[in-house]
């Protein structure tokens, strides 16, 4: 599956919620949404990934099977969200002045927009400056203190630095017949 296809941050934190809270009503509170538009995304959400990740009965949601294994799956990447939330809520309480995050070409590409849009509609007055570069340059900055995060696409250890993997992708060789 394409990472464009995947479905964006919102949707799967409602996920999230209705694994473990076992119900799509309650993850739907939680999240601000209506019941309607819960169950629209988490059936949008089944569509896209080709999953039925709940079983929904009148006593509640369960998580399917497979629908564990994408959650499990899908865990890195929300405590990254998460800890970038952390980050950009501290520097919208005044803790810092501003957040700075290195990170590759890709993951700016690909990751980082969306990841940006949901954090910061929580926090329009955070600043984050967000440098571009490639992956050994993204380590040498958080190493040395010019960036406070760090996403890289590389499989390098970031030796001295805590590290999670937050997404993966899959690389596909196209030839002529």
């Amino acid at each position: 599956m394409r990472v464009e296809k995947l479905p964006d941050l919102p949707t799967w934190l409602l996920l999230d919620a209705v694994d473990r809270l076992g119900s799509v009503g309650a993850a739907a509170r939680r999240a601000g949404f209506s019941q309607q538009a819960a169950s629209a995304r988490v059936r949008a959400a089944e569509r896209v990934l080709g999953v039925a990740l709940f079983a929904r009965s009148p006593r509640g949601t369960r998580t399917t099977e497979q629908g564990r294994a994408v959650l499990d799956a899908a865990a890195p990447y929300l405590d990254a969200a998460r800890s970038l939330a952390e980050a950009v809520g501290a520097v919208g309480a005044g803790a810092a002045a501003r957040l700075r995050v290195a990170v590759s070409n890709t993951v700016a590409e690909h990751y980082l927009p969306s990841w940006l849009q949901t954090v910061l509609g929580g926090h329009p007055g955070a600043r984050v400056d967000v440098h571009a570069v490639n992956s050994r340059e993204v380590l040498r900055q958080v190493r040395e203190g010019l960036a406070e995060l760090g996403f890289v696409e590389s499989p390098d250890p970031a030796e001295g630095l805590r590290e999670t993997v937050v997404a993966r992708d899959r690389l596909e060789v196209v030839v002529a017949p």
